[in-house]
């Protein structure tokens, strides 16, 4: 029987359930109140760097800001109602999104194999969104399917981690960012994958369980999860681990392996890659943090790090430590990157996409995207990179096929040419926020050809052509092999042909690979290799993906595009770079100048007279040459205007030296100290993941 009061009536279990969850959460906010005092009287030092440091049970973190603390509370709200859960079909993948976790769940015990998506972000130019959705895909039958709950449940969270186990998928750690201001988590949890419910499992009395995190790793060996690195950020305070922790799924038991200060261990760092081999170690590779600046006064520099480790877990079975050894760097392996997606497979890493960012003399960030797959033999400790043949579309052909000899051979990816990225993978946005691919070419550079068609015999001079810039391209260093996405030096060239539809919107743009990418979501089923989401950045903007793919590492063959993605309909609700605001000419720039430094703004515009020119029913299909030509005239019309009146200031001596132009200048100069501050914090906040 159900639970009466103190009259005989019974009580409604939803009711009370909402009644306890009120009472947590009003006590959790006096907590909270509590700690943000505590915290400010001890003058916000971050201490060990969060919740728990290595001390016993682990003590909370430290508060964060005022907009977490709202977010939290109306999260905590959502929850207050009966447990429930329910599996609803979806005529569609999940939405964009990136730094989310998609884990393979084998079909043994009667279940059907199948993909499990949980958390992720999105960042549109004005917020930062992170969910705590969880999303299902079976790969036999391509079905989407989405876990409805109302009750206990994680909190939104991103750049988490998660494995799965006997039945149960382990979520570990993660952040929440609002504005500039972060809150990481130290909870775990276990999502039962029959019934589909969540459960919290609270660490024992007395355990030495990891702080809180975010941009660590964790796999699963034998009956343990295995946790390494991460970072936490409070305040303007960043710290980052190289502490190893053990959990062991049946004793539900947290163990933190600690070494003495002479130990040779790599350094501290988030957003590496880590996965198992085919016995008892495990390798580690690359990642990124921050160091001290030895000069007085300086800030903490980036490091993205090339090293790779391995480690042994087999004395952890003896009580005793895990064994860590330096491992020398041996074939093909990236290039210095962060932000790539890695998974294991059959006792090897595999890595795809990242990205490398230099900055330029004018402050102006160079960022190169990769979309190559590289992977290391764990035990034999050798890289090499994995060679995709090229779709039948694009050319046919490629290299392929199995074996271990032709994995070590160091190969072009395709789909992309990592050294000069000749296909299609950038893009601006338009008058309408659309995102319009295109092809951005370096100072210096030949503009990039067209994929040639299957070969018939009467084109070998171009094959040829193509052949021999191969060549060059081979004997060039290999590193940084790319051409950036960002802003150009020399103008953009739209390579794509656009199609405008009745609504004036492009339409998706058909590919025979996936973008490059960073903070994709990657896994491996049986030989299968399947990607999603991650965020491509064009400029200064961030596209969010949401396509899926799938490549056999096996058979070699072409990339299978299962979801082309929603990327040519999003908008971007951020800023636009100084480098392109100005559309007014200076003093003795001429117009073939002045089109060169603008050409993306006139792009965008010719873009949208010819969608206004359009008859509305099919659209109408513009050639690049034409659009340049069109944006070509626009540009010499307001030049032309612009000219005569700069012409007649500097006649009168009021350019260069009047007040409005010194106010203009003071403005834009403020502009760019923002801008180039703001870049930054984005280039740590990707990195770091």
């Amino acid at each position: 029987m159900g639970k009466k009061d103190k009259k005989g009536k019974k009580l409604d279990p939803a009711k009370e359930a909402a009644k306890e969850a009120r009472k947590a959460l009003k006590a959790a906010k006096q907590q909270a109140k509590g700690e943000r005092k505590a915290f400010k009287e001890e003058g916000g030092d971050g201490g060990d760097g969060g919740d728990g440091g290595d001390g016993e049970g682990g003590t909370p973190s430290a508060p964060p800001g005022d907009d977490i603390d709202t977010l939290l509370q109306q999260f905590a709200a959502m929850d207050e109602e009966s447990d429930s859960v329910s599996l609803t079909t979806l005529l569609a993948p999940p939405s964009p999104r990136a730094n989310c976790t998609m884990t393979y769940v084998g079909g043994g015990g009667g279940g059907e194999e199948c993909f499990v998506y949980f958390g992720g972000e999105v960042f549109d130019g004005a917020e930062t969104t992170c969910n705590n959705d969880v999303f299902v895909y079976y790969p036999a039958t391509g079905v989407w399917k989405q876990a409805l709950y109302s009750g206990k449940k994680p909190l939104p969270r991103c750049s988490h981690q998660s494995v799965v186990f006997s039945g149960g998928l382990y979520v570990f750690g993660g952040e929440l960012s609002a504005r500039d201001s972060y809150h990481h988590y130290h909870d775990l949890w276990k999502l039962d994958l029959k019934t589909w419910k969540w459960e919290e499992l609270k660490p024992r009395k007395g355990d030495r369980y990891p702080s809180s995190r975010s941009g660590h790793r964790v796999l699963v060996w034998r009956g343990y999860m295995v946790l390494f690195g991460g970072f936490f950020e409070q305040a303007h305070d960043v710290k980052f681990f190289n502490d190893l922790y053990t959990y062991e799924f049946s004793t539900n038991a947290w163990v933190h392996h600690e070494y003495s200060r002479l130990a040779q261990l790599p350094l501290p760092r988030s957003a590496f890659n880590f996965a198992l081999g085919s016995s008892d170690a495990a390798v580690l590779h690359g990642g990124f943090t921050k160091i001290k600046n030895p000069n007085p006064g300086s800030k903490q520099e980036s490091k993205t790090f090339v090293d790779a480790w391995t480690v042994n877990f087999k004395p952890i079975s003896e009580g005793k430590l895990p064994i860590w050894e330096r491992m020398s760097k041996k074939g093909a392996s990236p290039s210095n990157r962060s932000g790539a997606g890695c998974c294991g497979w059959k006792g090897r890493l595999l890595v795809f996409g990242g990205v490398a960012d230099d900055e330029l003399a004018d402050h102006r960030m160079k960022s190169i995207f990769y979309d190559e797959i590289f992977g290391c033999d764990v035990d034999r400790r050798n890289w090499f990179r994995v060679n995709i043949k090229v779709a039948a579309a694009a050319g046919g052909g490629g290299g392929g096929g199995g074996g271990d000899d032709e994995e070590e051979e160091v190969c072009e990816s395709v789909g992309y040419d990592a050294n000069a990225l000749r296909e299609d993978m950038g893009s601006y946005i338009d008058g309408a926020g659309n995102v319009v691919f295109e092809t951005i070419v370096e100072e210096g550079e030949k503009a990039p050809l067209p994929l040639p068609p299957k070969p018939d015999g009467n084109d070998s001079s171009s094959s040829d052509e193509e052949e021999e810039e191969e060549k060059e391209e081979e004997r060039k260093p290999p590193a940084p092999p790319a051409a950036p996405l960002g802003p150009p030096q020399s103008g953009v060239t739209p390579k794509q042909v656009t199609q405008v539809d009745k609504h004036g919107l492009p339409a998706p743009v058909k590919r025979t690979a996936p973008l490059p990418r960073i903070n994709g979501a990657i896994c491996v089923k049986g030989n299968v290799m399947y990607v999603y989401g991650g965020v491509l950045e064009i400029g200064d903007r961030e596209v969010t993906l949401d396509d899926f793919w799938c490549v056999d590492l096996q058979k070699r063959g072409s990339w299978e595009c299962l979801f082309e993605g929603t990327m040519h309909l999003q908008k971007w609700k951020g800023g636009v770079s100084s480098d392109t605001e100005s559309v007014v000419s200076g003093i003795g720039e001429n117009l073939k100048d002045f089109f060169a430094r603008t050409r993306e703004h006139w792009t965008s515009l010719a873009l949208e007279r010819v969608r206004g020119e359009g008859d509305g029913d099919g659209g109408e299909e513009v050639g690049r040459k034409e659009l340049k030509k069109i944006g070509f005239e626009i540009a010499s019309e307001t030049f032309m205007e612009k000219e005569k009146i700069l012409e007649r200031l500097a006649e009168l001596g009021l350019t260069g030296g009047g007040r409005v132009t010194e106010d203009k200048k003071d403005k834009k100069d403020k502009k760019e100290k923002k801008e180039k501050k703001e870049k930054k914090t984005k280039k740590t906040k990707k990195e770091k993941r």
